[in-house]
């Protein structure tokens, strides 16, 4: 008797794991399906953003900023307009992996996704005011020292690094502010 109802129990088991397994199986198919569309329309921007960022010439119109040399110097061998295609491809596919995540009922995880969504703008404003005021405090910086060169004042150079160091501390803290 006893093992007539372990078999049972067991048997039961089985068939209501089996069900589980056939419910979640069309959900699991079908976010598999939209990873896949995130992938495939990803590849997608990600080129075309990019042969269209290179035939318009950003990189060129950009080569002369510093953002090339900023790139070498941090080991990127990327261009702008790859970066940028890139950035395209993630931005996709992250809308995609949302879609696959609720298709899943993984609604916490959909949630942090979206969330993430929502903050990229935060951190896409924060990166274009650091990258913009870094050039500005640059030039500034050259320029105060060409100034003070041709001025005739000697501690130009000491004058123009302390501005240059007190406008980048003044564009981090923006910076961060934004973010």
């Amino acid at each position: 008797m006893d093992i007539t109802l372990w078999t049972a129990t067991l048997q039961e088991s089985f068939e209501y794991s089996f069900k589980l397994f056939m419910a979640f199986l069309p959900k699991s198919l079908g976010a598999l399906m939209l990873l896949g569309l995130g992938i495939l329309l990803g590849k997608i921007v990600e080129a075309g953003t990019s042969r269209l960022l290179n035939m318009i010439g950003v990189d060129r119109l950009l080569s002369g900023t510093g953002i090339l040399s900023l790139l070498k110097k941090i080991g990127s061998k990327r261009t702008i307009s790859q970066i940028v295609g890139l950035l395209g491809f993630w931005l996709v596919f992250l809308l995609f992996l949302i879609s696959a995540t609720e298709a899943l009922s993984l609604a916490i995880l959909s949630e942090t996704l979206t969330a993430l969504v929502h903050y990229l703008p935060r951190i896409g404003m924060a990166t274009l005011i650091l990258v913009l005021g870094l050039l500005a405090t640059n030039f500034v910086r050259d320029l105060i020292s060409v100034a003070c060169d041709s001025s005739g004042i000697r501690q130009g150079t000491i004058i123009a690094q302390t501005v240059y160091v007190s406008a980048t501390l003044l564009v981090l803290v923006t910076a961060i502010n934004e973010l």
